[in-house]
């Protein structure tokens, strides 16, 4: 055992280490791909993923929200307390709307009990993979999006890069990332039971994306 140790170890010490490293090569299989195309590329993952999509002008954004939480029913949301979606979401759900803005110990009941639904507003989003990524901290919750039966999340067209290397490559994610960095892809699902892809098993059973085309 020792002799063939020392074998590799002489090996690699014969390795050259001013050798050049070969230069990387960036992943971009849509190279050349124009913004309309990324877009669609992006909801077309999504709702494959059973997600609801729609795209509207910020304008309209208020009307739209207002029009999907009357159109499921929901009586009871909570969102975060700042992002720049928050007049709208306000605007739309009125007096629906709680925000998120004390410790998760003394939100915790009414989280798990009475929330029908938590509307998140996305960092970015990736077009390969149909996700979005909401970058977590005490202005928007992880528990948004991962608890409420319903989940809704708002994201600017202008934010979907096409894969996860370009999404790294962003000023913010090289001065830090958050604790948790959430990758969102659809709503919950599970294979667990007999290997058999079933949705809605934990978390939320649907989820609504917003997409603002002009911003």
């Amino acid at each position: 055992m020792s002799e063939a140790k020392n074998r590799i170890l002489a090996r690699l010490r014969q390795v050259n280490p001013s050798a050049p490293e070969r230069p990387e090569q960036p992943y971009a299989p849509y190279l050349g791909e124009d913004a309309p195309a990324r877009l669609a590329r992006f909801c077309s993952r999504l709702e494959a993923a059973h997600a609801e999509v729609v795209r509207c002008p910020q304008q309209s954004l208020a009307a739209q929200l207002q029009a999907m939480v009357e159109g499921a029913s929901l009586t009871r949301l909570l969102a975060g307390n700042d992002g720049p979606f928050s007049a709208a979401i306000s605007q739309a759900c009125g007096s629906r709307l709680s925000c998120f803005d004390k410790p998760m110990s003394e939100f915790k009941a009414v989280l798990f009990t009475d929330v029908d639904a938590g509307i998140s507003q996305a960092w970015g989003a990736i077009a390969d993979t149909g996700t979005l990524v909401l970058w977590t901290g005490p202005n928007e919750p992880r528990s948004l999006s991962l608890v409420p039966p319903v989940s809704i999340i708002i994201v600017a067209a202008s934010a979907i890069m096409d894969n996860f290397a370009q999404l790294l490559a962003k000023p913010q994610c090289r001065q830090g990332l958050p604790t948790n960095l959430l990758l969102v892809s659809g709503p919950s699902k599970t294979a667990d039971i007999q290997q058999t892809l079933a949705y809605g098993a934990h978390g939320p059973r649907q989820l609504y994306v917003v997409v603002v085309e002009d911003c």
